[in-house]
Formats: C-alpha cells, sequence, structure tokens
C-alpha cells in the first residue's frame, strides 16, 4: 500500500511481485497449520481442511498486492481492464495454494476476493472522473482495501478463535483498518497536490502562450480544486496553501494577459490607467478588478500559510513576490507605488528571514527599479553579487540599475559578465537589453554583434531587426540597414517608432 500510493509502479512487476508473494505465504501457512504447530489452534476437520488455510491466506494477500490496480491509469482499459486483472491474479493464487482443500472453504475464498474485484470496479467505474482524476479512486480503494482485509481478519478469526477473543479479533481489525486509513491521509492529501500540479497546472502555460485564457484558467480551477482537497485532508499542512497562492497567483497573471490584451484591441496600449471607466465601457476595469481579485486571494493563501509555519522563508519569499509582481503589472501611478511600497516592506522582512539568499537582495533592486528608483536599486543589486560571485543572474539586475542610474558603459560591462555563463547564451531577452545598454553607450561594434545573434535566434522579432538597422546605419552599411529596417516594418507594420526608421533611412538612400 504505501509502494502504490508513494510512487506509480510497474503494472507488470506487481503482479508478479504480489502472485509470487501471495503464493509463497500461502503455501507456508497452509503447511504449518497442516502440522499442527499451532497450539492453541483447534482445527475441526469437517469444517476447514487444512491446505484450504493457504486459499484464505492467498485471498489476503491478493486483496492487498492487488491495491495496485486500484489506481485509475495504472491499467490501459480502465476500470475493467483493472477488475480482468485483479481476478486473473487472484484466481492464479487460489489455484496455486487450494490444492485439496474442500469446496466450501474454496467457494468462501472466492467469494471473497470476488467482492472485492467488483468494490475496485464500482470505485473506478463511479468514483473517478477519468483518467486525470486518479486520487479520488486511489482513496475510493484504499477504503475498499482496508474493509475487504478487515473481513478477511475477522471472518478467518472466527475459525481459529481463542476462547474470550471471538469479538475481540474482529473490532482489533476494524481499528487497525482504521488507524491505517489515517496514517495515509497525508499521503493521500499528497498524491492529490500533485496530480494538480502534473496533470492540471503544468499545461496551463502553454494555453496562455496560444492566448487561450479560458482553457488556462479551466486547467487552473482544475489544479486549484485539488489543492483545496488536499489542504482539507491536511489542514496542518503550509505548503498546500502556498500551493493555492502560487496558482492565484497564476490566475492574476492570466487576467493581466486580458487586461494588455484587451487594450491592444482598444489601440491604447499606452494607456497608464487600467481604472479608467471610460475604457470599452468598463471592460478593461471589470478585467482589472478580476486580476486584483486574485491577487488579494493569494496574499491571503499566503498569510493562511504563514500562520501555519511562521517563519517559513519560502512563504514569505512567494509573498513578497506576489506584491512586486502585482505593483509591476499596475498601470495607475497611486496604486502601483502602493503597491510597489508594500512590497518594499514584504522583502525587508524576508531579508531577516533568509539574510544569505542574494536573490531576495536582487529582488529587491528590482522594486526599487521599478518605483523609478535606481540609485537605491544599485548598490542592493551589487550587494547581491559580493554574497555569491557565481550568482550570474544578479549581473541583470546590476546591468538595468546601472543604465537607469545612467552608467550605460557599466550596464555594458555587467551585461558581459552575465553572458560569461555559457547557459545565458540564448536568453533572448537579456540580449534585446544588452543591445540597448550598447546603443547607448555608442558600443557600435559589440551592439551589431549583439543585435546579430538576436535576428538569427529569433528571426520574426521586428525589435531586433529595428536594432540592427539602427547599428548597421551607424556603421555606414546603409543599403543593409535599409534592408534591416524594412523587415522589421514588415513584421510589425503597427509600430510608428519601426516605421519612421525604415522611411528615413529609404529616403536617405533615395536622396540625391
Amino acid at each position: 500500500v504505501v509502494e502504490t500510493d508513494v510512487g506509480f509502479v510497474v503494472t507488470a512487476t506487481g503482479v508478479v511481485l504480489w502472485i509470487t508473494i501471495g503464493a509463497l505465504i500461502g503455501a507456508l501457512i497452509g503447511a504449518r497449520v497442516g502440522r499442527g504447530d499451532e497450539p492453541h489452534v483447534s482445527l475441526d476437520d469437517e469444517d476447514v481442511p487444512p491446505l484450504a488455510e493457504g486459499v484464505w491466506a492467498a485471498a489476503l494477500i491478493a486483496v492487498t498486492g492487488l491495491y495496485d490496480f486500484g489506481r485509475a491509469g495504472l491499467v490501459g482499459p480502465g476500470a475493467i481492464g483493472a477488475m480482468a486483472l485483479v481476478g486473473l491474479a487472484a484466481a492464479v493464487v487460489g489455484v496455486a495454494i487450494s490444492g485439496r482443500g474442500r469446496t466450501r472453504a474454496s467457494l468462501g475464498a472466492v467469494a471473497v476476493v470476488g467482492g472485492a474485484i467488483i468494490a475496485h470496479f464500482l470505485a473506478l467505474r463511479f468514483g473517478a472522473d477519468g483518467p486525470s482524476d486518479a486520487v479520488p479512486a486511489a482513496a475510493g480503494t484504499l477504503a475498499v482495501l482496508a474493509v475487504s482485509v478487515g473481513g478477511v481478519i475477522a471472518l478467518r478469526a472466527r475459525t481459529f478463535a481463542v476462547p474470550g477473543t471471538h469479538l475481540a479479533a474482529p473490532f482489533a481489525a476494524l481499528l487497525a483498518a482504521l488507524l491505517a486509513a489515517l496514517a495515509l491521509t497525508p499521503t493521500i492529501a499528497d498524491a492529490t497536490y500533485k496530480e494538480g500540479r502534473i496533470a492540471w497546472e503544468d499545461r496551463v502555460a502553454q494555453w496562455r502562450e496560444q492566448g487561450e485564457f479560458s482553457r488556462a484558467r479551466a486547467l487552473l480551477d482544475g489544479a486549484d480544486d485539488r489543492y483545496r482537497r488536499a489542504a482539507r485532508l491536511a489542514p496542518w499542512e503550509a505548503r498546500y496553501r502556498l500551493a493555492r497562492g502560487m496558482a492565484a497567483d497564476v490566475r492574476a497573471d492570466l487576467w493581466t494577459a486580458e487586461v494588455v490584451a484587451e487594450l491592444a484591441r482598444l489601440g491604447r496600449s499606452d494607456a497608464r490607467d487600467e481604472y479608467d471607466v471610460s475604457l470599452a465601457d468598463g471592460a478593461v476595469t471589470t478585467l482589472a478588478a478580476r486580476r486584483d481579485d486574485a491577487f488579494l486571494a493569494a496574499l491571503g493563501h499566503f498569510d493562511t500559510a504563514l500562520a501555519l509555519a511562521p517563519g517559513d522563508a519560502p512563504t514569505a519569499v512567494a509573498k513578497a513576490r506576489a506584491l512586486r509582481l502585482w505593483g509591476d503589472l499596475t498601470r495607475e501611478p497611486a496604486r502601483r507605488r502602493d503597491r510597489l511600497a508594500s512590497a518594499r516592506d514584504a522583502y525587508a522582512a524576508v531579508r531577516v528571514l533568509a539574510p544569505n539568499w542574494p536573490e531576495l537582495l536582487a529582488e529587491s533592486a528590482q522594486v526599487e527599479l521599478l518605483d523609478g528608483r535606481p540609485a537605491v536599486a544599485r548598490p542592493l543589486a551589487e550587494s547581491a553579487l559580493t554574497m555569491d560571485r557565481f550568482y550570474y543572474q544578479g549581473w541583470k539586475t546590476i546591468a538595468a540599475a546601472r543604465l537607469a542610474n545612467g552608467d550605460a558603459p557599466g550596464a555594458v560591462d555587467a551585461w558581459s559578465h552575465y553572458f560569461d555563463d555559457p547557459r545565458n547564451a540564448g536568453d533572448v531577452a537579456a540580449l534585446r537589453a544588452r543591445v540597448a545598454a550598447q546603443l547607448q553607450a555608442d558600443d557600435v561594434s559589440g551592439g551589431l554583434k549583439t543585435a546579430r545573434d538576436v535576428v538569427r535566434l529569433v528571426p520574426e522579432d521586428a525589435r531586433g531587426w529595428a536594432d540592427l538597422a539602427l547599428l548597421l546605419a551607424r556603421t555606414g552599411a546603409r543599403a543593409e540597414a535599409r534592408d534591416a529596417a524594412a523587415r522589421a516594418a514588415a513584421l510589425n507594420p503597427n509600430d510608428a517608432g519601426i516605421r519612421a526608421l525604415s522611411d528615413d533611412l529609404s529616403n536617405d538612400l533615395s536622396a540625391p
């Protein structure tokens, strides 16, 4: 049971293993009873032949071991296939062990195993919602397992009863089954949580990238439902509340993407106030309100998790990051300042909990950059590298802080350190930022090389071709610059700046 709850098993191996164990244990018990080695066991040869007890032992092992099949998804044909496999394996065990046992005892074993098969089938058929809803089926078949094993033990206790214990044995079996179920509750909660993560939330990003926001939210709803179930099963566990908070964070990002898409549809991508009710009769404001509700829900879950696990640094970091993201995504100036101020306070608190995390200093610097305070951001970002000189990601924040602080050559130097790590060679966003710094620092040769890297990695990037055109123009390669600008304009004809660049280069070449 522990094996099948903790991780999925190879079904064929499980069949062979459990059939073998069942046969061996059944045969040993049958032989032991047949020799009469137990002084307190009284056998009535008219009722129970010795070897027939092997059938009952095999039934017990089969019911227990074949719980493997009570997991939706382990058997391709589903509930029908699981039922057939359980029946086949149990029958093989019964035939192997029963030997010359009397018919009545053998039929009793068949009844027990058959009842377990039917119960497994019903649990799979009515307790699951397809292959992505495996945990309810596992929980249902776990209950079937407990009842089946308890029933086998209780029925056999009546046959091998020590005087005065015929009532104690069934109660002991029931108590053992109850304690086992309670002990496995955290395991079921963890399985439910993992199912939400793997079967649902991990696919959200795919639909978001395709602009299928409704589908992405539907998947997120499924994940959150699993996290909620896990939190109910193990209400003392903070990580399930943390998972709900992070799912709400993702939901807020989805609503933000819809805000951006709606503003683009209205031709108001430059709008500074998403709460302006005049935008599409308040449609944007409605989307922004839903985004804010999602962030508030996330913060509520994080606070609950912190109440369950006071001082837990990962949860405190998640809360600080949510506040930073909320502030970054907010356009309206007053609300933006307030939310970034809350993020600043949250990061200050979490740095006390985890003073040796360079990431926290870099993220604190990002908050200051978002709030328009590069002079405060720069020392925070640079101090992160004093903690860990191999923290190459920190150079991104240092570069942004230096550039915002008016030090373009310093930003170019920071980017060179960032790209010292070969794993960062394909970071297109960082390459674009490096080009911007090189343009400001008048590093034409370096910028030209970086711009060519961008268009090589992302040939459909209009901004990359525009940057390449600017740099080519500075080197005097006007015809090549005109072609690059024309390609940028073709990729994004609605960008006024790119269109103006293309027109200027074309006119410059056509002038007498």
